[in-house]
């Protein structure tokens, strides 16, 4: 059976973000982004709500025909592109990107997701 993973940026003092959903702080170098590419690597999909996906959405389908964008980088665009994603999200109504809009979380369907074949 397939493991659901969380990861998340979170401050020593408890924050997500910042005020005006401020997320500079976040320290994602090419060593870190590289560890992560081979975890995002061995993946099935992507699970993320509507905020982080339109956030991702809104840079990594291109980001790699940027010249200067580090290597560790581009590998994640490739990444991020082809892995099937999973939105869970009220108020969307469609994502492209190999995406699929939930709208509701069901334990019951999370179990036939993590039941399906693939990576860890």
């Amino acid at each position: 059976m397939r493991k659901i993973i969380l990861m998340m940026s979170v401050s020593l003092d408890g924050f997500f973000e910042g005020p005006g959903r401020d997320i500079s702080w976040h320290l994602v170098n090419d060593e870190l982004l590289g560890h992560l590419n081979d975890r995002f690597r061995t993946m099935s999909a992507f699970m993320s709500g509507r905020i982080t996906h339109e956030l991702m959405a809104g840079s990594w389908p291109t980001a790699d025909q940027d010249p200067e964008l580090p290597a560790p980088m581009v590998e994640f665009a490739g990444i991020w592109r082809g892995m099937p994603k999973f939105v869970f999200s009220r108020t969307l109504t469609g994502a492209g990107w190999n995406t699929t809009v939930i709208h509701d979380v069901v334990p019951e369907q999370i179990t036939e997701l993590k039941a399906q074949p693939g990576g860890g």
